[in-house]
């Protein structure tokens, strides 16, 4: 089974907060702050799967895979991640041997460029 977590970047402040890393009592008055409008958080889940070097992969996390960059994204359509290479989506996720996670899209957005 996988297990359930999330992390959550703060547009206002900048700053990536692992969930799990939160206890309760923050996590509420995080999401109250943000409920207030102090705080803007965009949360990305755990896809349930690591990369080649045992790193956890989440959404919005960029990945290098046959020499390419990508962004991890949840397809809405279909109930699984995606890897999604430019305009095109590829499902690279069921083989984890060959991506490694290099960033986020909030912290490291150039490396979908480079």
């Amino acid at each position: 089974m996988r297990q359930i977590k999330f992390r959550a970047w703060d547009l206002d402040e900048n700053k990536m907060f692992l969930v799990d890393k939160l206890s309760e009592a923050e996590w509420v008055l995080y999401l109250s702050d943000a409920i207030k409008g102090k705080g803007r958080p965009v949360f990305m889940q755990f896809t349930g799967l690591l990369d080649k070097n045992g790193k956890e992969i989440y959404e919005g996390d960029i990945v290098k895979a046959d020499g390419k960059n990508g962004l991890v994204e949840w397809n809405i359509s279909e109930p699984f991640y995606w890897v999604r290479f430019g305009g095109n989506k590829f499902n690279y996720l069921w083989n984890v041997l060959h991506i490694e996670v290099i960033g986020n899209i909030y912290e490291n957005p150039e490396l979908l460029h480079a």
